[in-house]
């Protein structure tokens, strides 16, 4: 388990707990988004969500020896674009998180390109059953979105088990 953090203080240095780490302050930080949460303090460092630097971690087990990567997206790529000009700030957020798993992907293609056999494979199920909400939307937090992103994460759930290879 790598979960992904930044330090909320500049130049927010990245960090990746593992699983010997990972406690429910780990897991807090997470998801601490900047502008709708505080950073949550581990061992005197205040850290917040990680998307800024990982978005998701995946160098990092692939660092470790890790050679088959299932990965759950949440925050769709194909967005569109915003339909009012004070939405923009939020599109502008979420491409700002996608960064770093776009640059990962690329890292991880270019290696593969250069083998005969590839050597890290990456179960993209993010796409399946993705809920379609505009970044906007998904920053209203609410008891029926949460709900409405529960349904659709086990729909995606659902599908990837018929779609994911036996031998992961």
């Amino acid at each position: 388990l790598y979960i992904g953090t930044c330090e909320a203080k500049a130049p927010h240095t990245g960090r990746v707990f593992t699983t010997k780490e990972v406690s429910s302050r780990v897991v807090a930080a997470s998801g601490a988004l900047p502008d709708m949460f505080q950073p949550i303090d581990i061992d005197g460092t205040a850290y917040m969500e990680g998307g800024y630097v990982y978005n998701p971690p995946l160098m990092e087990p692939i660092g470790d020896g890790v050679r088959t990567i299932l990965l759950i997206r949440l925050n769709s790529d194909n967005f569109g674009k915003p339909h009012r000009k004070s939405d923009q700030a939020f599109y502008d957020l979420a491409e700002v998180f996608n960064r770093p798993l776009k640059r990962d992907q690329k890292a991880i293609a270019a290696l593969n390109k250069s083998l005969k056999k590839p050597a890290i494979t990456v179960f993209d199920i993010g796409g399946v059953g993705r809920s379609g909400f505009t970044p906007p939307q998904k920053r209203k937090v609410s008891h029926s979105l949460i709900r409405e992103l529960f349904a659709c994460g086990m729909k995606a759930g659902e599908t990837a088990l018929t779609e994911v290879p036996d031998t992961l």
